[in-house]
């Protein structure tokens, strides 16, 4: 649900009440990435990953997080070209995390920007940034 709505800026299944949304999470096939975000750039590979996450039949799903994160990894790899800023922004966030360099942290917002794909690591930058307090 999290990568969904992180890859769409949108919940797969919207409403007002409470029980609508449950109902339809109980009983609706959830709107594939793609559908609810065109203009994403969503590789195959990780539509089918984010599908199967969101399988009603639970032996459909990953199997555990382990292997989840794997898989996501695989996806990553297809897209996650030097020309996009993902390489960038993972390193420089990496650096961050190791440090809490705020520079680096800085420099991964930036590099997420130059690509729409990523643009959603934009919005995880801002609340780490937010947590890190002020430069």
């Amino acid at each position: 649900m999290i990568l969904f709505e992180l890859l769409t800026r949108r919940v797969p299944f919207p409403g007002t009440k409470v029980l609508e949304v449950l109902s339809a999470h109980a009983s609706e096939q959830a709107p594939s990435v793609t559908e609810r975000a065109p203009d994403r750039g969503i590789s195959d590979d990780l539509e089918a990953l984010v599908a199967s996450a969101l399988e009603k039949d639970p032996a459909r799903r990953p199997a555990s997080a382990d292997a989840f994160r794997r898989a996501l990894e695989v996806a990553a790899e297809h897209v996650a070209t030097p020309d996009n800023g993902y390489e960038q922004a993972k390193a420089s966030l990496t650096a961050w995390r190791d440090c809490g360099d705020h520079e680096a942290l800085v420099y991964a917002r930036h590099a997420a920007e130059q690509s729409s794909v990523w643009s959603p690591l934009v919005e995880l930058i801002e609340i780490a940034t937010d947590a890190a307090g002020p430069a």
